[in-house]
């Protein structure tokens, strides 16, 4: 009986580490994009007004003035574009101008054959200015583009 007992407890503790572990397995991938990237194709243009101007300056997205950009990426993916919502544009003379309501067309372009195109349109703020000074004013305005 003291045998038996033995082997009993022996054929347990040899089946033990099975019963104590178990195995599987996994995979790992990755997704290789293109790069993203931005080109303009036209800047943002208000045109021309004259120094008693009291009213502000509107160009639209669809307006012919609006800034336009082409994205190129990978085909099918869809991007976020974000724009600073506001700027100035100065003279080099110390004299500026805001521009506000800056805004995209599209904020999150498919790439259709990998391009997308958005525009860009704002407001140049001449009713805020007291005295407008004669002359040419340019601004910065940022567009990032990135992967959703």
């Amino acid at each position: 009986m003291k045998s038996m007992k033995k082997l009993a407890l022996i054929s347990l503790a040899a089946a033990a580490p099975g019963v104590m572990a178990a195995s599987d397995t996994f995979t790992s991938s990755i997704v290789v994009l293109e790069p993203v990237s931005i080109s303009k194709t036209a800047d943002l243009d208000f045109g021309s007004i004259f120094t008693d101007a009291t009213t502000n300056v509107t160009v639209a997205t669809t307006d012919a003035g609006a800034a336009a950009f082409t994205i190129n990426g990978q085909t099918g993916s869809v991007v976020d574009v974000t724009v600073d919502a506001t700027a100035l544009m100065a003279d080099g003379s110390g004299n500026d101008i805001a521009v506000n309501s800056i805004a995209v067309d599209n904020a999150t372009p498919t790439l259709t054959g990998g391009t997308a195109t958005v525009k860009i349109g704002g407001v140049a703020d001449i009713a805020s200015e007291t005295t407008l000074v004669a002359g040419t004013y340019n601004g910065t305005v940022n567009i990032t583009v990135a992967y959703q």
